[in-house]
């Protein structure tokens, strides 16, 4: 099974090489490994081309599910593994991955956050906690969870449903809204609670605050949306 590996990036100059070490350096290899800056102005994008990557520049700062569709649409991959510039993996990580796939009969694989932190901060050990808590409450098979930090969809579907959605600017909703296209339409998803990633972030309790307050307001809006969609259906 081949397996892409795609990473948008904007300002990741502190995290980046951490990530594409780790991507870098698996026991099975990726397919190919695309990044596409988000027209960052620090020097993540010398570090992108420092390594054996392809790197697409965006023309104009646009968020990351453009990013990510842009990645996508360039991958030749059976399988989309969309991985955060901040998140690093393990040796194993995409063998896992793909042996999921193998194992499991699944259209998506979902990693979790370990809850060990690479910032000794109370904002951030809360955060990775929290998490890490929160994820292991939900069942391997059956839910709609599909978190980009390190998450692999295959291609096929992940095309069908749409891809991500491009009005959502922030690294929100999108990937949940994505998560229930793939349950709402027959999909199924494994979350694999033995594979960790770490987080390489460094969490204030104001940017933990103002992050839950952004997510919420656009899962809210997604789930409007296709509300008032679903009536303009049912009353034609």
């Amino acid at each position: 099974m081949n397996i892409s590996i795609i990473v948008p990036f904007y300002n990741s100059e502190k995290t980046l090489g951490l990530c594409l070490d780790a991507a870098t350096n698996q026991t099975k290899s990726a397919h190919e490994i695309i990044l596409v800056d988000d027209k960052s102005d620090d020097g993540s994008v010398n570090i992108a081309k420092s390594y054996n990557v392809k790197v697409i520049s965006l023309t104009e700062r646009s968020g990351p599910a453009v990013a990510r569709n842009t990645g996508a649409i360039a991958a030749t991959g059976e399988v989309l593994l969309f991985l955060d510039s901040d998140v690093v993996m393990p040796a194993n990580c995409i063998e896992k991955i793909a042996q999921n796939f193998s194992d499991k009969g699944c259209d998506a694989v979902q990693t979790l956050y370990s809850p060990k932190t690479t910032y000794p901060k109370l904002a951030t050990d809360y955060q990775q906690v929290l998490y890490t808590y929160q994820f292991m409450q939900i069942p391997e098979t059956g839910s709609s969870i599909f978190t980009t930090y390190c998450a692999a969809v295959k291609k096929d579907v992940f095309v069908k449903i749409g891809m991500f959605n491009m009005k959502i600017k922030k690294a929100s909703a999108e990937d949940a809204e994505l998560g229930h296209l793939l349950a709402g339409n027959g999909y199924s998803i494994y979350v694999d609670k033995n594979l960790y990633v770490a987080h390489h972030t460094d969490y204030t309790f104001m940017k933990f605050f103002s992050r839950r307050h952004y997510i919420v307001r656009d899962l809210i809006k997604s789930y409007l949306q296709q509300i008032i969609l679903i009536t303009l259906i049912l009353l034609n």
